[in-house]
């Protein structure tokens, strides 16, 4: 069920600022529904193109969204190419590069939420207490949707909870409140959130932003919701398809006003849209219209006798001086204040930033940056000279980029594409590599194999119904590399359905490896392999069962490595780091030592992991790589959990899976529809 979420908005459209307006589009599917989808989404014109077909565009995307129960990122895929296709008929010609839109579209299922950019784009997202930015790679960011060049999204996955809040806006706001401000503004209330950022882009022609805020209430919970959908234009009642309640955005919205007078209390049926919109019966406007300028009508003027005597003339005349003494010094002593407040502002960050420096540790090291950092942006308040900061915010710039350690894989190449024929494993969530990179497809229960250099043809290397011995194969669930050891050589290990085990040689043939008692799983969920043990994670039994090589194969009794209080039953996947290591869903990664489960808690990340895969152990460099496929990044930590830095470039939007050629010092990794690889960079 989709959880509630409160949002507020404004747009600035040819100067003029919009309580509503045609830079965004809000569709929240039915609350009740298992499978409901919530989808707002911001659209940014370029290179000339008009409000209205930003407009229409908007509908294009929530028109193009999937149907109940497909995954979210393929929904956003889908509506995105809609968008793109649409956008497109638009175009002026090639005299004009930069024609075309920037889109950002958040899309939230019960706590699970993805945010697609395409072209200029940005958001800034709370999860967890913990604020980030959140854009396209600078390539992508270059490239407006609907401009001819070929669409390259970015995804970003969280998972909102109470408290938690998202900012879309415009990708001039880098410009208009600088990147070092943007997560402290998603970090505020949307009363003080839209506000700041309205004043900051009030000189600019065009600008959008949406703010949204997850509450505890449920959708469902909410009296007044009717159980059609609901536009948010003033309560009116449209057609909508089975996903999203989609509904036609204003064109004009209505304009933000002076007013004379306090608003005047809604009306009941207004009151009870507010409330399934908003999770309350209020509504943000208000909070833009407080940084607009009021008018207050003077009182009118009477002819009547004054009734002013003049012993109380003399009084007034008196109080008036000594209020005008007070008006003439409070300037004064204000500035005074706000000088003095300023510069103990800069001392504090300046003598953080000097510590920081100093410190070694590196968790502390980040804590007195970021410190530093918000301390400037209060200094930044009191005094927006331009110049008085910079060689300070420099310092904490040049630090905390130290710190991020982020690695661009500048060589980074498409080995294969899943979905093209011949191949066809778009579903491929695991991989493994030996003579050719192997691509596991579940859905298909076919494990692929992909020649490294070369013409990329595929080939079967297992599937059902395949002779093994006295056997015949069963669909596969789950494929890893078994290193080699001694005499023998290494092999891919595949699990398939009727839990039985085979070896696949350098030659493709199969041949059925000894498993012992497999009564006492109560799911399959992932396995990994070491030189002389065989894991299998079983997060429905909450346990990870270990066996034994023992001639050629793995035929003893399964040992639990955990006891009866363990729980993993959110567990995803399975890798031996210096031991079994179990990643959970909620980001958290377990060591498993001495039948417990230890913390595995990564030290001084510049932001948290999202749906991190368990970590492969990398020998020549002696660190673990973690696919941490909500940021589309690999993280690089010390075997103790230190944080050692980042691997990124956009191609690894949409990462599923990660496996790494110790010999070669290659990486491969499937990343939204394709096979991709790239020297590790030392």
């Amino acid at each position: 069920m989709t959880p509630a979420i409160w949002f507020g908005q404004f747009n600035t459209v040819g100067g003029a600022v919009l309580e509503e307006g045609p830079f965004i589009g809000i569709f929240e599917g039915d609350a009740r529904a298992p499978d409901g989808v919530g989808v707002y989404i911001l659209v940014e014109p370029c290179g000339g193109a008009s409000p209205d077909l930003c407009a229409t565009t908007v509908e294009v995307i929530a028109r193009g969204f999937g149907e109940p129960g497909q995954p979210l990122t393929a929904s956003l895929l889908q509506a995105l190419n809609a968008a793109d296709a649409y956008v497109r008929g638009f175009h002026p010609g090639a005299a004009h590069p930069e024609f075309g839109v920037g889109i950002s579209v958040l899309a939230v299922r019960s706590q699970e939420a993805y945010i697609a950019q395409a072209g200029p784009a940005l958001a800034c997202v709370r999860s967890g207490g913990v604020a980030r930015i959140v854009e396209p790679p600078a390539e992508a960011r270059a490239r407006p949707v609907g401009g001819g060049a070929r669409l390259t999204p970015s995804f970003a996955r969280f998972q909102l909870k109470a408290g938690d809040a998202a900012l879309l806006m415009f990708s001039s706001a880098v410009r208009l409140a600088g990147r070092q401000r943007l997560p402290a503004l998603a970090s505020q209330s949307p009363e003080q959130a839209l506000p700041d950022l309205y004043l900051r882009s009030r000189e600019e022609r065009d600008f959008a932003a949406l703010y949204l805020a997850v509450t505890a209430a449920s959708r469902a919970s909410v009296a007044s919701v009717p159980s059609g959908p609901v536009s948010r234009a003033r309560g009116r009642v449209t057609a909508a398809p089975a996903a999203i309640s989609v509904t036609r955005p204003r064109r004009r919205g209505a304009r933000i006003q002076e007013r004379e007078e306090e608003d005047a209390p809604p009306a009941a049926d207004e009151r009870s849209v507010d409330v399934q919109r908003n999770g309350h019966g209020e509504t943000l406007a208000g909070a833009v219209r407080t940084v607009l300028p009021r008018r207050t009508t003077l009182p009118s003027m009477s002819s009547g006798p004054s009734p002013f005597t003049r012993r109380r003339f003399v009084m007034a005349a008196a109080g008036g001086g000594v209020a005008l003494l007070a008006l003439m010094a409070l300037p004064s002593m204000a500035r005074q204040g706000k000088s003095e407040k300023f510069t103990q502002l800069v001392r504090g960050a300046d003598a953080a930033i000097a510590a920081a420096e100093r410190e070694l540790d590196l968790a502390k090291r980040r804590l007195l940056l970021e410190r530093a950092q918000a301390t400037l942006d209060e200094a930044r308040t009191l005094n927006a000279k331009p110049g008085d900061l910079a060689g300070l915010e420099q310092r904490v710039t040049s630090q905390l980029a130290d710190l991020d350690g982020v690695r661009e894989l500048t060589d980074l190449v498409q080995v294969a594409d899943l979905a093209a024929p011949g191949l066809a494993a778009p579903q491929a969530g695991e991989i493994a590599v030996g003579p050719l990179v192997y691509a596991l497809d579940a859905t298909a229960g076919k494990v692929m194999g992909i020649p490294r250099e070369g013409d990329p043809r595929p080939v079967t290397v297992f599937e059902e119904g395949r002779p093994a011995g006295q056997n015949r194969t069963g669909k596969a669930r789950h494929i890893t590399w078994w290193p080699a050891e001694g005499t023998r050589a290494s092999v891919l290990l595949v699990l398939d359905d009727q839990r039985r085990l085979y070896a696949v040689d350098a030659r493709g043939d199969i041949r059925p490896l000894a498993l012992g008692e497999t009564g006492e799983w109560k799911s399959d969920t992932a396995m990994a392999a070491a030189t002389s043990q065989f894991y299998l994670l079983d997060a429905t039994g909450n346990q990870v069962w270990r066996y034994t090589l023992s001639g050629g194969g793995f035929p003893g009794a399964p040992e639990p490595m955990l006891g009866a209080r363990a729980v993993l039953k959110d567990a995803v996947s399975l890798s031996v780091a210096g031991g079994p290591v179990v990643a959970i869903s909620d980001g958290r990664l377990l060591r498993i030592v001495e039948g417990r489960e230890q913390l595995l808690q990564p030290v001084a990340l510049d932001r948290p992991l999202l749906a991190p895969a368990a970590p492969i152990l990398n020998a020549p460099d002696g660190l673990l790589y973690i696919a941490d496929r909500g940021n589309q990044r690999v993280v690089r930590l010390s075997p103790d959990g230190a944080f050692r830095g980042q691997l990124t470039h956009f191609r690894l939007a949409g990462l599923r899976a990660l496996t790494l050629d110790e010999a070669q010092g290659t990486l491969y990794a499937i990343a939204g529809q394709a096979i991709v690889k790239a020297t590790i960079p030392r």
